[in-house]
């Protein structure tokens, strides 16, 4: 055979073979984008009407790993705003859906806006009690004090909840909230928001006793630091807030964030470090891969709030901290990412949680959006991640998303509830209903 034909047949048969695997490729893709928006809806199904309480408020938080029913003792202020957020992130992505979930919008709202706000001090209250005998249950000091991140979710809450509605008294009292909290908690001198809060609004600083009772905060800080989990959350609302509402103030605030978490959270190559005190030096402790790839996502949706949809910097972190989550927090064989680790060595913390998987979901299809032409590294992944969710994070059984899977991929004896009030569908409904659009595109 001359060598030119020779040469001639192996070029066709590596095309032939090429387009075969672009024509697998794609088949998995359709499947996963499939997958994805049947698993969105049912996720809705599953708790919706079935946590709208209609006797006390608001949304319910207490369901068994069966979906029965168990009792509240409160109505957490983070809890409420997420499950208002996405009621009203459902009514605006599905149209079909939107008379069913703008009533439960303004159901969520009455909850926000009437019961937990502090009519005496202003800003927000962490949580009320149900029946006056569940007030001794409670932890006290979180009774009495504030925190900047459930304040910061109400926001997040209301402003989407303005969004969909066109509701002006919703608008109005997001931006009295927004006021209050950055007239009490805003750092003048450092940036950023010192967090925990008095009744009054005055900010809890670093005692000096450091074993004072409680040592902690509301949500595992040392008292009167920084963390990273409130200030990216706060870039998360502040940016809903601007969306809607072009506040100069406002502005400087999510600018001075979106620079916080850039410059001072975040670590090059591609972790965040958690806890600061007040002039952001930081306290050595571990990474949490779950944070890595959810921050991927804010500082992306972040500079598109702010104009710089391609900021070149923007991308490179974001993509750095997914590459980091997928180097030392991704299971390679199984799928799923482990929740801790060392800054840059293997996780130690291998227990996978329910949030860490949705939150990889829509950081992996981000990446391969972004960088799908050069790398097939990010769908790869995430096809991969997503048979784990299918083979072990969703309940065959009962429906809905286990919350803890240990290492070895089985689920804990008891299994854990379904929902509590720091496990609604905030994390698994907004990684669902954004990775379907971006497939669908």
């Amino acid at each position: 055979m001359p060598k030119r034909r020779f040469h001639f047949l192996m070029l066709c048969v590596s095309v032939l073979l090429l387009q075969a695997h672009v024509h697998a490729g794609d088949k998995r893709m359709t499947q996963l984008r499939d997958e994805v928006r049947e698993q969105m809806l049912d996720h809705l199904d599953t708790w919706f009407p079935r946590c709208i309480d209609l006797e006390h408020g608001g949304f319910h938080a207490s369901f068994a790993h069966d979906w029965t029913k168990l009792p509240d003792k409160e109505k957490l202020l983070t809890f409420q705003s997420r499950m208002t957020w996405v009621a009203a992130m459902a009514a605006q992505q599905l149209p079909d859906q939107r008379d069913r979930f703008l009533p439960i919008v303004e159901h969520g709202v009455a909850m926000l806006t009437d019961k937990l706000v502090d009519k005496q001090h202003g800003g927000l209250l962490w949580n009320i009690p149900i029946h006056d005998e569940d007030a001794a249950k409670l932890n006290p000091w979180w009774r009495s004090h504030k925190h900047a991140y459930a304040m910061s979710f109400a926001l997040y809450a209301l402003a989407k909840s303005y969004e969909v509605t066109g509701d002006e008294a919703i608008l109005d009292f997001a931006k009295q909230q927004f006021h209050w909290f950055d007239q009490h908690a805003h750092d003048t001198v450092n940036g950023g928001y010192h967090e925990a809060l008095t009744a009054d609004g005055k900010p809890v600083t670093i005692p000096a006793d450091i074993a004072l009772n409680p040592k902690w905060d509301h949500i595992g800080t040392l008292r009167g630091y920084k963390s990273m989990n409130t200030h990216i959350h706060l870039l998360e609302s502040f940016g809903a807030l601007h969306h809607v509402w072009k506040d100069p103030t406002l502005e400087a605030r999510f600018k001075e964030l979106f620079a916080i978490v850039c410059e001072k959270i975040y670590v090059a190559p591609g972790c965040l470090n958690q806890v600061f005190t007040a002039s952001w030096q930081p306290i050595p402790t571990g990474d949490s891969f779950g944070h890595d790839v959810e921050t991927a996502y804010l500082l992306v949706e972040s500079a598109e709030l702010l104009g710089i949809p391609q900021d070149t910097r923007t991308w490179q972190i974001a993509r750095n901290l997914v590459d980091h989550a997928l180097a030392f927090g991704f299971d390679a064989t199984s799928g799923g990412f482990y929740d801790e680790g060392a800054a840059h060595k293997p996780a130690y913390h291998k227990t996978k949680y329910w949030w860490t998987q949705a939150e990889a979901l829509n950081a992996l299809s981000i990446m391969d959006k972004q960088f799908g032409k050069q790398t097939p590294h990010y769908r790869d992944a995430m096809l991969k991640h997503w048979t784990y969710i299918k083979n072990h994070q969703l309940d065959s059984d009962f429906g809905g998303w286990h919350g803890v899977i240990l290492p070895d991929n089985t689920v804990p004896t008891p299994p854990g509830k379904k929902g509590h009030n720091w496990k609604g569908a905030y994390h698994t409904f907004r990684a669902l209903v954004l990775t379907s659009q971006r497939l669908n595109e």
